[in-house]
């Protein structure tokens, strides 16, 4: 599917929302706010494995790999991703025991 198609594809999906009173708010800019995602101290709070890969597509990288890790007793997904016009990797931390979190 082409980029265009895409973007018409993303929003077709929101038009039956905004014909019922309107398409959910992403909170994906609201939760990169509260943290950088470089480590287990500074991981993003998510609630979903959609807003995770948008984080990470937001910043202009693509996911290659993930792992759920154990520290402290708490969850954290981690993803290294790829930036495909540069090649630079990175590794993306996402809090994953604050699913219940309010944002």
């Amino acid at each position: 599917m082409t980029s265009r198609g895409l973007m018409l594809s993303a929003a077709l999906l929101c038009a039956a929302p905004l014909a019922l009173g309107g398409c959910a708010r992403d909170q994906s800019m609201d939760v990169m706010a509260l943290a950088n995602g470089t480590g287990p101290s500074d991981a993003w709070p998510v609630r979903d494995a959609g807003m995770k890969y948008r984080i990470v597509a937001a910043h202009g990288f693509v996911p290659e790999s993930q792992s759920l890790l154990m520290r402290d007793g708490r969850a954290y997904d981690v993803i290294t991703a790829r930036r495909l016009n540069t090649g630079e990797y990175r590794t993306f931390w996402f809090d994953i025991g604050s699913a219940t979190r309010d944002y």
